[in-house]
Order: C-alpha cells, then sequence, then structure tokens
C-alpha cells in the first residue's frame, strides 16, 4: 500500500511547486525457505514539481525526486538514488488522462550494487457528475 500525498504550494501568480510523497507500507512474507519477512515502511520517495499556476488545457511538472533509504530490510529497499522527474496530464472536463515518468541513477545503495530504473505511470481519471467536485475555471 503507498501512501501518497500531494501538496500543491503557490510561490508567485505564475508558478506553483507541487509535492508528491510516496511512502510505501510494506508486508511481504518470505520467498523461499531461510529467506527474510518484510513489514514496515519501504523507502520513502518525495518528488517535487514545478508547474505553472495557470496551465490552461494540459498540466505539466518538472522536478527532481529522491529516494531516502527508510527500509527496515533489504528485501524492502530500492536503495539510495535522485532522478529527473516529469509529468503530463490533459484535462477535457471529465476526464484527465496523463503520464507521469522517471529515471532514476544510485548514489548509494546496498552494498556495489547499483540502481538504474525507469518508471512510467499512465493515468486516466474519470471525475463522476454527483461527486461534489465542480470543473476548475479556466482563465
Amino acid at each position: 500500500m503507498n501512501v501518497q500525498p500531494v501538496i500543491p504550494i503557490r510561490l508567485t501568480d505564475d508558478w506553483n511547486l507541487i509535492t508528491r510523497t510516496i511512502v510505501p507500507i510494506i508486508n511481504q512474507p518470505a520467498l523461499f525457505r531461510g529467506g527474510e519477512n518484510a513489514f514496515g515502511m519501504g523507502d520513502i520517495n518525495p518528488s517535487l514539481f514545478l508547474s505553472p499556476s495557470k496551465p490552461g488545457k494540459f498540466v505539466w511538472g518538472v522536478g527532481p525526486t529522491m529516494t531516502f533509504p527508510t527500509a527496515p530490510s533489504r528485501s524492502s529497499a530500492a536503495g539510495n538514488g535522485a532522478r529527473p522527474d516529469g509529468g503530463r496530464s490533459v484535462h477535457g472536463w471529465p476526464w484527465v488522462v496523463g503520464a507521469l515518468a522517471n529515471q532514476q541513477w544510485s548514489f548509494a545503495g546496498w552494498g556495489g550494487e547499483d540502481v538504474n530504473a525507469m518508471l512510467i505511470q499512465p493515468f486516466v481519471n474519470y471525475n463522476l457528475p454527483r461527486a461534489g467536485i465542480s470543473p476548475p475555471h479556466r482563465s
């Protein structure tokens, strides 16, 4: 399970800083006899996105993301790393379609193993008409 709060912070009239921190909660039984169980918090992954505050139909953001070694064991850890991060979405109310992409390279980790991992996370969201949410107002 991931806990993923997203918090927008207004920097100026033109720019926002959007923070997203992923805190994984892991429950993984041993994968083989003699292996170790993993339970608890995994590595924390904060992201910062600089994004226009008046984006129009297309919304985008770019910035860094990091992985901090907070997992209690190697079996639930990803290792230390940093990466560029970016996302883009299209808002055609009530639909929101987009993707988040990043590439991570390690600067430290478990033993001598390097991290070189890419993530592309597409998303599609449909806002229900009676959800109590109104369409965003565009200038």
